[in-house]
């Protein structure tokens, strides 16, 4: 902490209070349930698990999904370390992130020789809400992306240093980034653009082969091998390609776009900056390319490619410029620009009220005595805010399956009713259980 200038010290306090602040806010909410349910009570039945390309997404039904055992396994040692506290798992994402973040800052340090580049990078990623704050409050994206972050500038650090025993660190860490999410593949083609643009590329040759050779048998086993997930098979219509495309333009060009506003005199568009810029560019377009073709976006999806294009826009800047730029000023410019949205959509959907309709749920769920055969929770959503959801802020049913799961271990059977569906008590099957969720307010019913 004392080795950090003072304005990533300023950025990391400041953000650290932000989370902080929001803590209260944050609990579990619909992908966290099923992530909790495959890890905590499935995959302890049968520990093969971990390497199996699927996940259950219901208790009773298992679906291919992705090849990702590390992070099953975190999951599972998360929940064992914290339970469900809520804030725990918050501090455990932000301190995969800051660390990754100060790991990005010393390797930039360690290729320029200089230390402004690392204090840019650091407080620029800290500032950038946007592209962090889904991947920070929410345990699905969390654990999936925020140590994937660490590992992959962990091995980028090890790629950075000179002896044999970083060059192993840097493929066994690669290695194991590529357990928590198929994205790491990709670090390779970064390595490769690193080392062309310093000129290391003979002196690297040998690591980078190692790095190419995994890379390649890794696509192999999980594109050849593997089955594919049909719930992520891409459809390419104009609207599937183009919100996505329009999220991911937003942020990871606003730093670039708070650069010009910030200092409207430097000009950067000159042919080193663009000569080094172009080499990362497939590598930045392939962290992008497979969230395209969607129907649906998930604000964690910003994470890996907004921190990297944070990384190669400080790395091509010119020294002479470096030196030139005011830190706390772009800095500023970044933390509101990427809050902006964040809070419209935060006040949008009321997300500073979903916690007590998602642990009211919980506890009830909890609660219920194992001798309990049906749930039935009628839903009413408020017209004035109708993407407030009972599926969107809670879960849907299969996720309602999985908390039960959690807790008991007799069968049971969730139904969600429509607004205006509610039971008598005489009309229930014996056993069951009725209650009616009408945001932000959750009402038992014995």
């Amino acid at each position: 902490m004392k080795s950090l200038p003072i304005s990533s010290v300023i950025a990391l306090i400041f953000m650290t209070l932000f989370y902080f602040a929001l803590s209260p806010f944050i609990y579990f909410r619909h992908d966290d349930w099923l992530m909790l349910g495959n890890a905590v009570s499935i995959l302890p039945r049968d520990w093969a698990f971990l390497w199996k390309p699927t996940w259950f997404t219901s208790p009773q039904h298992e679906e291919v999904w992705f090849f990702r055992p590390l992070f099953k396994y975190i999951i599972w040692v998360g929940y064992q370390l914290f339970s469900f506290n809520s804030f725990l798992w918050t501090l455990t994402h932000w301190l995969f992130l800051v660390s990754g973040t100060l790991l990005g800052g010393k390797t930039l340090t360690l290729l320029i020789g200089d230390s402004k580049p690392s204090e840019l990078f650091v407080t620029l990623v800290l500032c950038s809400v946007g592209i962090h704050f889904a991947s920070v409050v929410w345990v699905g994206e969390g654990m999936m992306n925020t140590p994937q972050i660490f590992l992959l500038m962990l091995a980028t650090y090890f790629f950075a240093k000179s002896s044999v025993w970083s060059s192993l660190a840097s493929v066994l860490i690669y290695s194991l980034a590529l357990g928590f999410k198929e994205s790491s593949a990709f670090l390779p083609m970064f390595l490769l653009a690193i080392a062309y643009s310093l000129n290391l590329c003979q002196r690297k040759k040998p690591l980078l082969i190692a790095h190419f050779g995994l890379m390649i048998s890794y696509l192999i086993f999980r594109l050849g091998i593997l089955p594919f997930n049909p719930g992520y098979k891409p459809h390419l219509t104009w609207t599937n390609l183009i919100k996505p495309l329009l999220f991911f333009g937003c942020f990871l060009f606003l730093p670039a776009i708070s650069l010009i506003l910030s200092h409207p005199r430097l000009h950067l568009l000159n042919n080193s900056f663009l000569k080094r810029l172009v080499l990362f560019v497939p590598f930045l377009g392939l962290l992008v390319a497979p969230h395209l073709g969607h129907s649906f976006f998930s604000p964690g999806w910003l994470l890996l490619p907004g921190f990297f294009s944070l990384w190669v826009l400080v790395f091509c800047l010119e020294p002479q410029k470096l030196k030139a730029l005011s830190v706390p000023k772009w800095a500023l410019f970044v933390l509101v620009l990427s809050a902006l949205p964040v809070l419209y959509q935060v006040k949008r959907i009321r997300w500073l009220e979903w916690k007590d309709s998602q642990k009211g749920v919980h506890q009830y769920l909890r609660e219920l005595p194992d001798s309990t055969t049906g749930i039935y929770i009628e839903t009413c959503t408020d017209p004035s805010f109708p993407e407030v959801t009972f599926q969107r802020v809670v879960g849907a049913q299969e996720n309602l399956e999985h908390i039960w799961n959690l807790n008991h271990s007799s069968p049971v059977t969730i139904r969600l009713l429509p607004c205006g569906r509610r039971l008598n008590l005489a009309q229930l099957p014996i056993g069951s259980v009725m209650a009616k969720w009408e945001f932000p307010n959750f009402t038992r019913n014995q």
